[in-house]
Order: structure tokens, then sequence, then C-alpha cells
């Protein structure tokens, strides 16, 4: 990799124009988001501080990230974290990774409990997660709602390690607000008693067929997690819908 080796204003734009051979979308930001990992500030100080030159470990390291960048790894999985609504989660390569769409999960599910608290006001709305992951969703819920009991579920205990550190980050958004969020080793539902003890069920599981995922980008067919659900396709959310029935 021919990059420039300067300051960290050069830097930048040497390790962009790397990173558009093979990243197109989002190589500025890339190139300055590995960056500041490596200089461990934030991405502000990288233009506040642009004549500053890095030393021989900075670039070590840098350009160790640059090349695994190159060859499809995400961002997220290099930096070992990814932004979701206003928190900054732990993910690693046992985890899928927080995208807008789950976003867009949580936007709709807030309305929906939005509407059972005004006619159940005062009392605690329980709600079953499946398949967590790093937490996001159930995380979101507390940020935005309070009087809720999350059950969230995830089959593969390194992935429930990494949502217990998460939630153990923003702890201030259980008790405080009188939220509770549980963890709960399990494949799907089969750990949870009854779906008619519960007020809402939440999950944005994989759903890509195995044929399919030779064709998505290299970053999720490389690199993302088949033990995350990959290749199961709609066949997740037929079970889903079976045995949430009652409480729909």
């Amino acid at each position: 990799m021919n990059i420039e080796r300067s300051t960290i204003s050069s830097m930048l734009n040497s390790a962009t124009l790397e990173l558009e051979k093979t990243n197109p979308d989002s190589p500025r930001l890339d190139a300055e988001i590995l960056l500041s990992h490596v200089l461990e500030c934030p991405r502000l100080d990288l233009f506040l501080k642009g004549n500053q030159p890095l030393n021989g470990d900075q670039m070590v390291a840098y350009l160790e990230l640059l090349q695994q960048r190159s060859s499809g790894c995400p961002v997220s999985y290099l930096t070992g974290e990814k932004e979701f609504w206003s928190f900054n989660l732990e993910v690693s390569k046992d985890t899928l990774i927080p995208r807008p769409d789950t976003e867009t999960l949580v936007e709709y599910t807030v309305e929906q409990i939005l509407k059972w608290q005004k006619t159940n006001e005062g009392k605690t709305c329980y709600i079953a997660e499946l398949g967590t992951g790093t937490a996001a969703i159930p995380l979101a819920l507390c940020a935005e709602l309070k009087n809720l009991h999350i059950t969230s579920v995830d089959c593969s205990e390194q992935i429930l390690a990494i949502a217990a550190r998460n939630i153990h980050c923003y702890k201030n958004l259980l008790t405080p607000r009188n939220n509770r969020l549980d963890l709960v080793q399990s494949y799907l539902f089969s750990a949870i008693d009854s779906p008619a003890k519960l007020d809402l069920i939440v999950s944005n599981p994989p759903y890509i067929p195995s044929d399919k995922i030779a064709d998505l980008q290299t970053e999720v067919s490389q690199f993302e997690p088949e033990s995350t659900g990959w290749g199961k396709g709609w066949t997740v959310f037929l079970s889903l819908s079976a045995w949430s029935a009652p409480v729909c």
C-alpha cells in the first residue's frame, strides 16, 4: 500500500485515495474513523491537529487497519465499536453490526409501546427481544421509555457477554427509569415460558437465505458471522409468527 508517511492531514488524504480503490462508498469517513481509533482521539482533533506527525507505532497500526479495510473487513470490526442511536456500542466478529434500518424498527417499536402505555398507565410493559446481538434494540428502547421489563435472548454465550458489557455501560437507563433488562441464552423463544405473558415481541433476525449470501457486499458475505443466523431466511420469521400469535 503506497501511503505517504507524514502528518495527520497528508496521511488522511493518502489513505482516502487508497481506500477509494476498494471502498468507494465512504473512503474518507473510513480513513478518519480508523485514524481517530489509532490516535485515541475524537475525529475533530484530526482537523485541529492536522499538521501533527504520526510516530512509527501509530503509522504501523494505521497501515495495518487500512490493509484490512481494503480487504473488505468492516470498520466496526476493526475498531470494535459502532455508533447506534445515542450509544457507542461494543461489537466483535461474533456479532452482527447494528444498521440504520434497525433504528427504523426501534422508532416503530417506541410508537407501539407509547400506544400501549396510554391505555395501561403506570403498568410495566413486558417485552421479549429475540436475537439481541449487541443489545442495541433494548438499550434504545430503555433510552426512550420507562417502565419496561425486557427479556433479551441470544443463542451465543460470546454474544451475550458483549451485550452485557454494553448494558453495563448504560446502566443509568435501567433502575432510575424503572426499566429492567434481562439476558437469556436460548435459541429464539425456547427459554421463554409463554408468549401470552408478554405485551410485545421485537426482533430483527437475519433473513437472507444461504444461497443469496454470495451476492452481498464482501464485508457482509465474508466477514459477518454465520453463527448469528445467516442462511435461515424466512424460516425464522415463520417460527416467530407462529409462536407469537397469542401476543398479536
